[in-house]
């Protein structure tokens, strides 16, 4: 497994910065007509622009498709991002988070309202978060699973790196996905797949059913669910081509 020395990890973070705020400003103004019949080709430059910065970040060609679910994506990304700004973090703290929430959860098929109110419930979205029991960071983790599971991940990083709001998501999706993915395997129910994973989460193996726990998280998906649901954009009318009219020279009589 290739391993990523924090150099290298701080340049990947400062890349994905740039395409955030490129993308976000973008966006902004796709969102509000580029995939409307009347405004696709007054908004076509910036569909270009849009579609340059995923082909950067991907090193594909982006069709059409691909570019209405990046919009999406970076719509969802910007709404999280705005979320966080009204809790008062800064908005390269809101970027971090966002974009590492977003990408996480869908690598470690955790759904995106989910892992948002699991880390609200952990740490209110705060960075620098420690509890009683020596559990850190956004996602609450302690120690020594961090290091257990970076080690994992191939993660070059120091035990300070608990702290980094991508580093912590990164480890801490990783963690309650392996658990997530084994529990849905076990039980019949996506609920009670849910529910086991997330009463290991917060008490380990041994604790049983957190009821009071998992009622929170479960209640306060609903604050996020709104801003997941997977909204098609409005797909832009196809003016259908005229033929040019050729003028039929009179004849004389």
């Amino acid at each position: 497994m290739q391993k990523d020395c924090p150099v290298m990890w701080r340049t990947h973070h400062q890349k994905v910065v740039k395409w955030f705020i490129v993308a976000l400003v973008v966006v902004n103004l796709l969102w509000i007509g580029a995939f409307t019949g009347n405004h696709y080709l007054k908004y076509k430059p910036l569909m270009d622009e849009l579609t340059e910065v995923f082909q950067l970040q991907n090193g594909k060609e982006v069709s059409f498709d691909k570019l209405k679910a990046g919009v999406h994506e970076y719509k969802i990304k910007y709404d999280i991002m705005r979320f966080l700004r009204a809790k008062g973090l800064s908005l390269g703290q809101g970027m971090d988070i966002a974009e590492a929430t977003v990408t996480e959860s869908k690598a470690n098929s955790v759904p995106l309202d989910l892992a948002l109110s699991l880390i609200l419930t952990e740490s209110e979205f705060g960075p620098g978060a420690k509890s009683s029991k020596g559990a850190l960071g956004l996602m609450q983790i302690m120690p020594e699973t961090f290091k257990e599971y970076a080690g994992k991940l191939g993660l070059q990083v120091g035990p300070q790196a608990i702290y980094d709001p991508q580093v912590n998501i990164k480890v801490g999706m990783k963690y309650f996905g392996d658990m997530y993915g084994a529990y849905k395997k076990k039980y019949k129910t996506e609920t009670e797949a849910r529910k086991v994973a997330l009463s290991e989460y917060n008490s380990g193996p041994n604790g049983g059913i957190q009821s009071a726990y998992v009622n929170k998280i479960e209640k306060d998906t609903k604050k996020f669910s709104g801003m997941v649901e997977a909204k098609e954009p409005v797909k832009p009318v196809e003016v259908p081509k005229t033929k040019p009219i050729t003028k039929v020279a009179e004849v004389k009589k």
